[in-house]
């Protein structure tokens, strides 16, 4: 089984709502996983907008990166800058990839633009994964 690992600051928005579309639009060859270099809690917000998007990711827990799954993945896609800067200093045999994308919590103004920025993050999360998993299934890793 191929294994990708998308990466946040803290599992709770950006690396869930790419785990929820990688695990629509992947293979079912592909194990799935997400993680945070710190361990935060699911944000209503993304699970609205993933809700929205018909995916649920309510049950989804956070968790911190699990340095074997790590190790053994074929793709790690970090998710913002400061998760790239922060990988594990050990050896993966992954490709590594690298999207900025900005973090939806801190551009928070009210509520209306709280969940409206949520669903723009979402938007361009959903347009790379699936041009991901096109290229993926093409190149067949």
């Amino acid at each position: 089984m191929k294994k990708i690992y998308f990466i946040a600051n803290d599992d709770s928005s950006r690396s869930q709502i790419a785990k929820g579309f990688a695990q629509k639009d992947l293979p079912s060859d592909w194990e799935v996983h997400s993680a945070g270099i710190e361990k935060g809690s699911v944000n209503p917000r993304a699970v609205a907008v993933m809700a929205e998007n018909g995916i649920d990711i309510y049950q989804t827990d956070t968790a911190f990166i699990d340095i074997n799954y790590y190790k053994n993945c074929d793709i790690i896609v970090t998710l913002c800058g400061e998760a790239q800067d922060n990988l594990p200093d050990v050896k993966t045999r992954a490709t590594i990839i690298n999207w900025d994308i900005p973090n939806p919590v801190r551009c928070e103004r009210n509520d209306a633009e709280r969940i409206l920025m949520m669903r723009l993050i979402s938007q361009k999360i959903a347009t790379k994964v699936q041009k991901l998993a096109n290229k993926l299934v093409k190149t067949a890793i």
